[in-house]
């Protein structure tokens, strides 16, 4: 009989300690997640403050770029435009990821025409760097259902990383593919390509892939973040010395 209830108090003993174990492990679970949430307000209300201004300063910039400029005025211009861009850039990014680490983050589906998007993006881009960006895509209209908003912060992130190695070099390629289920999209720069050590840390924060003191990495994060909430996948092609090649494939129908 001895041995039966301490058997007993045995299971009641484990039974009481799972359930504890569950019940602290759902209010930590519930603790983080209410963090993400917060964090994720904070970061919406930082951002909307920080692109407001950078934004003036920006289109006063482009303003100023049309004018008859000596040559350092027109350097000062492009400085001011360039970084301002970025800026405004990375705050999207923090929003975005923030957003998304926090479960408040829905894309909005709508159908268009991809081609024309992965145009106009370049098309910026161009007015925006010295630097050349080669564009290799059909000229046939290329429809998709996806965030067409997020799709182009993916591109523009992948198109800027690849200047920031490419400003002395022979320019910056992008492509599209039509393919039967899928797109595409490839970003190629010649420029100092990445060893073994950094193509392992690409994705970790505050990892550009390039030397210390280049770039936050965050960019090709959130890319990659944006491309697998739309079915995709983003892939990375690199040679120490021999530039490197983002891409990432975008089923043509994505489903809620």
């Amino acid at each position: 009989m001895t041995w039966w209830i301490v058997a007993c108090a045995g299971w009641v003993v484990l039974v009481g300690l799972a359930v504890f174990i569950g019940v602290r492990g759902r209010n930590q679970a519930r603790r983080l997640q209410d963090l993400l949430v917060w964090r994720a307000d904070q970061v919406s209300m930082l951002s909307h403050e920080l692109r407001t201004p950078l934004t003036l300063v920006k289109l006063s910039a482009d303003l100023l770029a049309e004018d008859d400029l000596t040559a350092p005025q027109a350097s000062f211009v492009k400085t001011i435009r360039e970084q301002a861009t970025a800026t405004i850039q990375l705050a999207e990014d923090l929003l975005t990821q923030a957003r998304i680490e926090a479960g408040k983050f829905t894309p909005h589906l709508e159908t268009f025409d991809i081609a024309d998007m992965v145009l106009n993006c370049v098309r910026d881009l161009r007015e925006l760097y010295s630097t050349e960006i080669i564009l290799d895509c059909p000229s046939t209209p290329c429809p998709v259902h996806a965030d067409a908003v997020l799709i182009r912060q993916g591109l523009a992130n992948l198109i800027n990383n690849a200047i920031a190695v490419s400003e002395d070099a022979s320019g910056v390629t992008v492509r599209l593919a039509r393919r039967e289920y899928d797109y595409l999209v490839s970003v190629s720069d010649v420029g100092v390509g990445m060893d073994a050590a950094r193509r392992l840390r690409l994705f970790q924060r505050f990892s550009s892939g390039r030397p210390v003191g280049s770039g936050t990495g965050l960019g090709l994060i959130i890319t990659k973040q944006i491309v697998e909430l739309h079915g995709g996948q983003l892939f990375v092609d690199t040679v120490e010395d021999r530039g490197t090649t983002v891409m990432f494939n975008l089923p043509k129908e994505v489903r809620p």
